[in-house]
C-alpha cells in the first residue's frame, strides 16, 4: 500500500470513484490525484477542488472507496 505524501503516512492511498469519475484519494486527509504516477506531495488537490474541476458538486455526491493501491 502507498502512504500519503501529504499527511506524511498518516493515511493510505486508495482508488475511489464519484459517479463515473475515478481518482486516487488519501483515506485520512482527502488529498487527491488523478493518476497514480502523480502521487507526490506537491501534485495533490483537495477532494472538493478536484470534484469542482470536473463539474461535480461535493455536497451532492458520495465517494465510493474501491481498493488500496
Amino acid at each position: 500500500m502507498i502512504e500519503c505524501p501529504r499527511c506524511e503516512g498518516q493515511g493510505m492511498i486508495c482508488e475511489a470513484r464519484v459517479k463515473e469519475y475515478s481518482f486516487f484519494i488519501c483515506d485520512e486527509c482527502d488529498a487527491c490525484w488523478e493518476n497514480a504516477e502523480d502521487i507526490y506531495k506537491v501534485r495533490f488537490k483537495d477532494l472538493h477542488e478536484l470534484l469542482h474541476l470536473k463539474g461535480i458538486y461535493f455536497e451532492d455526491t458520495e465517494v465510493e472507496y474501491l481498493e488500496y493501491i
